[in-house]
């Protein structure tokens, strides 16, 4: 292998690698961030529930407040 193929070979290790940790920063980045869910506390459960005795209006009114409390 003569001097200046080595060279080629080097260079083209050396960009490989360079797009490599490119690609690698670019995923990471994209990715959406991680939010922690925030469930409803026991106040907030004995408060729906007395609100509705009915199946449907709890889960309802479940759902609105999970909303409201994970900005959905």
């Amino acid at each position: 292998m003569t001097e200046s193929e080595q060279k080629w070979i080097e260079t083209n290790n050396q960009a490989c690698g360079l797009l490599r940790l490119a690609h690698d920063l670019l995923a990471c980045s994209s990715l959406p961030p991680r939010r922690t869910w925030v469930g409803l506390t026991v106040e907030e459960s004995v408060e729906i529930q007395k609100i509705s005795t009915c199946y449907e209006q709890v889960v309802e009114l479940t759902e609105a407040k999970l909303k409201e409390k994970n900005n959905g």
